[in-house]
């Protein structure tokens, strides 16, 4: 493979960073070994570490005790997994999904957000038992692991009772994936609104692992004074994240976040989801607070939501990382929202020239700022960055092993590594992942048991679909 000299200096600096190690033979360490969090090396790969524009071509990546341990060249004392001709990057981090629907999986391929609403809150959540959320969220988890992505947010807004999320919790943790568990309100605030609904997390906060996390989903409020200020307290109190719904076209636009600020809630670390229709000085806000943002283009387009958000942050400077939202009616799959997201954001530009009649702009949104946003973007964004999202000697081995499977991928792969992985690279190339230095899927199989996941989602779908029409509800009845 021939080196470009932005290459070698990727390589060069890399080395004199981190130090390359004399050649050394790889241990007899058994694949069990690694699946339990034995040493790993990974031989010969191009990584993409995401730390600037680095490519190292022909590296060989160290995993033991949980972190990356070495980077060189000729390392050893680990399984050997044969990386060459194949990308290593840091494992993709989805900032915002919807874990309780995945059973539900296309089902709304044609609605429109009125039928969502109405079959997933009216339908699905009055049906739904809290084995239905452990279900519903160890698929869920394991399809992203699948996918290549190792952190995700799981905003449940489905919940009912405090049984709902213990059991989505216990999921995240059977998963092995490392989650930032957002306990939702919409369902439980309906059924008792005289309940501080918010303090119910307080006895999960006691089941917080190294891997598991929890925040508050607080969704948008139009209400200058902020009803649910309460629970904002309650999360800057506790230091739990907030993330929200916000910015929507027609809903959660600027009042929103003039009644956090009117209420001194504007805080370092929230998260605003969609955020594609605010005004000027609600990006500004967002910004000089510390805030991130979540880009969903797949929800963005359905629905109508505002526009992804990408000219805006560009714009404002904001810290921003991708979601899949749900797989209700989109893929779940961070590579499809990273080639979504890049050519929404190349569209609006065309589209604004066209119809300024001026000259088609050169693309400013690149593949490796998209695929940025999916790695160590949205690992700023959960204030993560500092264990997880680059590959980097002491990190957090959360590790993707993409293996180009297509007759053009490793054409792509010499090309633009970054253009391989955001414009050619599906869910069938992620050969291994790594989460915590701990093997969860290998040659292209997870380790979990999926068929007695996937059985579990189905009894819950055939449990909530006894009583509820499944060709009204596909049309977005109940």
């Amino acid at each position: 493979m021939v080196t470009s000299s932005l290459t070698r200096r990727g390589l060069l600096a890399g080395g004199a960073a981190l130090g390359l190690a004399a050649c050394a033979r790889p241990s007899s360490a058994t694949a069990a070994s690694v699946e339990t969090g034995g040493p790993v090396v990974f031989r010969g790969a191009t990584v993409l570490p995401m730390t600037g524009d680095a490519v190292w071509e022909a590296t060989d990546v160290l995993v033991r005790d949980g972190v990356v341990a070495e980077i060189g060249r000729g390392l050893g004392g680990g399984t050997e997994i044969d990386a060459s001709g194949a990308i290593l990057m840091p494992g993709m981090v989805d900032v915002h999904r919807h874990c309780w629907q995945a059973p539900f999986a296309g089902l709304g391929a044609d609605w429109d957000f009125a039928a969502f609403t109405q079959v997933t809150q009216g339908g699905i959540v009055p049906r739904y038992r809290p084995e239905d959320f452990h279900a519903a969220a160890l698929l869920s988890h394991l399809d992203a692991l699948d996918a290549g992505v190792t952190t995700v947010v799981d905003y449940n807004h489905g919940l009912v009772e405090p049984a709902d999320a213990e059991a989505s919790l216990r999921a995240a943790t059977e998963s092995g994936a490392r989650v930032r568990y957002a306990w939702g309100h919409a369902a439980m605030q309906a059924n008792d609104p005289a309940r501080s609904w918010y303090t119910a997390v307080e006895p999960l906060l006691a089941r917080r692992t190294d891997l598991v996390d929890v925040a508050l989903a607080l969704d948008w409020s139009s209400d200058p004074a902020l009803p649910e200020r309460a629970a904002w307290e309650f999360a800057a109190r506790e230091n739990l994240q907030v993330t929200a719904h916000s910015g929507l076209y027609g809903r959660g636009t600027d009042a929103f976040i003039d009644a956090l600020r009117n209420t001194g809630r504007l805080r370092s670390g929230t998260l605003y989801v969609h955020a594609g229709a605010f005004g000027d000085s609600s990006y500004r806000a967002i910004r000089d607070s510390g805030g991130a943002m979540a880009i969903c283009t797949e929800s963005e387009f359905t629905f109508g939501q505002g526009r992804p958000a990408t000219k805006q942050v560009a714009r404002y400077g904001i810290g921003a990382g991708l979601g899949s939202d749900t797989v209700v009616y989109e893929s779940a799959d961070l590579l499809t929202a990273m080639r979504s997201t890049l050519n929404a954001d190349r569209l609006r530009a065309n589209t604004e020239a066209q119809q300024a009649n001026a000259p088609l702009p050169a693309p400013q949104l690149t593949a490796a700022q998209v695929l940025e946003w999916g790695t160590v973007g949205g690992a700023r964004a959960l204030g993560l960055a500092d264990r997880i999202g680059t590959v980097e000697v002491g990190k957090r081995a959360d590790l993707v092993l993409l293996r180009p499977r297509s007759p053009l991928g490793g054409l792509a792969l010499a090309n633009h590594p970054a253009a391989a992985v955001v414009l050619h690279a599906s869910r069938a190339d992620v050969d291994t992942v790594l989460v915590d230095g701990r093997i969860v899927k290998r040659d292209g199989t997870l380790v979990a048991d999926l068929a007695a996941a996937q059985r579990a989602a189905t009894d819950t779908r055939a449990h909530v679909l006894a009583d509820l029409d499944l060709a009204a509800a596909r049309r977005g009845r109940t």
